[in-house]
């Protein structure tokens, strides 16, 4: 059957039921079911923000060689003691630039511009103390560029300063990657384990990756400095856990079963991120010395930022949940996806429950799993609690929109 076929079928489908009865609108819908679990089918349609969403990390540029002049901005690239970056937008506000090194403190002085590129202060006037941190305050909406010198005026190189952070506020916190989203429907999981699962593992005396078929591992994944994790797997080991690197991928060490011998039906570790890291990744053993363990084994491998593990499996994705009340009685079901509904109005991706499909902007479909609604007779009350709505969401069979009193 083609997809041309296939489309026409469930455009078909789709008529029968709304000839049934149904309700579309922008939730939360209200609507009269003539009798508990009246709906045959239901439908979301994406919606997306029309500028991305920044993450705490404002800085998004690259370090070059040379010193920056003060104001007119002229780079010296003959100087091998400074680094300069590039513009960095900033809206007005105070701000705290921290960073990292390998080579010891570090001072700093931040150029601040307005919108037109015009030099209108440069913060502090003169070299900070040696520090890793330098708060400045922009008092209309402009840019800033840095330049960082090195104890004592020594040289430099590219590698020597990493980690660098521009956040809201007047105090430093843990590094984040720079990050922007396009805000769409469907809220992130807690799960950050991706469900790329590999054989082999990350050696836990030198951060290097090696084959194994008596271990599997996950890639990399971000994470923040001192934050606790915590991973659970249901599969029987006793040897498993963390490694930890920085984000110019050097090694931190590891955090590990040892030498532990009790093995446990299901796998359950929680360790905190040392200082600097930014990337983990876990390793499980398997159960029995010489026994192989492959990448299916653990594919319910879940990883939660803090201490306390959810009590059921939550995949890694985006979710959507659903919750229809009559006002007395309530029940939420919850919508997992790979990726968040994104579009406008008309083109939208939507998912349809009648199919169990997921129908994007392009008209490519993927099979996916979506829960039955339940509903109750007489006036009901739909929400979807993700935080961009949906533009719209469509329910068919025996119901209809409620009444109101005119």
């Amino acid at each position: 059957m083609n997809n041309r076929t296939k489309r026409l079928l469930f455009m078909m489908l789709r008529k029968r039921k709304e000839e049934q009865g149904g309700i579309e609108g922008v939730p939360p819908l209200s609507f009269t079911a003539g009798a508990a679990g009246a709906v045959t089918d239901y439908r979301i349609y994406g919606s997306s923000a029309s500028s991305p969403v920044i993450g705490k990390n404002k800085f998004n540029d690259s370090l070059a060689m040379g010193f920056l002049s003060y104001p007119d901005s002229v780079v010296d690239d003959r100087v091998t003691r400074q680094h300069q970056v590039g513009s960095t937008q900033l809206d007005a506000g105070t701000y705290t630039v921290s960073w990292k090194t390998n080579v010891g403190y570090c001072n700093v002085m931040v150029y601040v511009y307005d919108s037109n590129g015009i030099a209108v202060s440069r913060q502090p006037n003169g070299w900070s103390s040696w520090s890793y941190s330098e708060t400045f305050t922009l008092n209309e909406p402009g840019s800033v560029r840095l330049v960082f010198r090195r104890q004592n005026d020594a040289d430099m190189t590219l590698t020597d300063i990493h980690s660098i952070q521009i956040e809201a506020g007047s105090s430093a916190t843990a590094y984040e990657p720079y990050s922007e989203t396009i805000q769409s429907v469907g809220d992130k999981t807690i799960n950050i384990c991706d469900g790329d699962i590999q054989q082999g593992f990350w050696n836990y005396g030198n951060g290097n990756r090696e084959s194994s078929s008596e271990w599997v591992t996950t890639k990399k994944l971000l994470c923040k400095e001192g934050t606790a994790y915590s991973f659970s797997c249901p599969y029987s080991s006793y040897r498993f856990g963390f490694a930890w690197w920085n984000t110019i991928g050097q090694f931190l060490g590891s955090s590990n079963t040892g030498n532990n011998t009790t093995v446990y039906d299901s796998v359950e570790f929680t360790a905190t991120a040392p200082a600097e890291a930014t990337y983990l990744a876990v390793n499980i053993g398997s159960g029995v010395s010489g026994q192989p363990i492959t990448p299916e084994d653990a594919a319910q491998l879940m990883i939660v930022e803090g201490s306390t593990l959810p009590a059921e499996f939550i995949p890694y994705g985006y979710k959507i949940p659903v919750t229809v009340t009559d006002g007395t009685n309530s029940r939420t079901e919850d919508i997992y996806l790979d990726n968040p509904l994104a579009g406008s109005g008309t083109n939208a991706d939507r998912i349809e429950y009648s199919t169990q499909k997921r129908i994007n902007m392009d008209e490519t479909e993927e099979d996916i799993t979506m829960p039955a609604l339940t509903v109750y007779a007489g006036e009901n009350t739909l929400s979807v609690g993700t935080q961009r709505h949906p533009s719209r969401v469509s329910l068919t069979g025996n119901i209809s929109p409620a009444e109101t009193n005119g």
